[in-house]
């Protein structure tokens, strides 16, 4: 396997991963708020806070991807 074919692999999983992590913390949080736990709560943010790092890291990789490999 060539290395531009990892990365792209790579790219999709973080970009659509942040996606669907982000999108399940935020309904979790918007519908079941009254019934969770302190501490439930506070894991989740913690997702958001997570599917927003992997968000951007998928977006920077897009980025360096197309920097890389398609302007030469």
């Amino acid at each position: 396997m060539n290395v531009m074919f990892l990365g792209g692999i790579l790219m999709l999983i973080l970009f659509f991963g942040g996606f669907v992590l982000a999108g399940l913390a935020i309904w979790a949080l918007a519908t079941k708020k009254d019934t969770l736990p302190q501490w439930g709560k506070i894991m989740l943010w913690v997702f958001v806070v997570l599917a927003g790092m992997i968000l951007i890291t998928g977006i920077v990789c897009i980025l360096v991807f197309v920097r890389k490999f398609l302007l030469f």
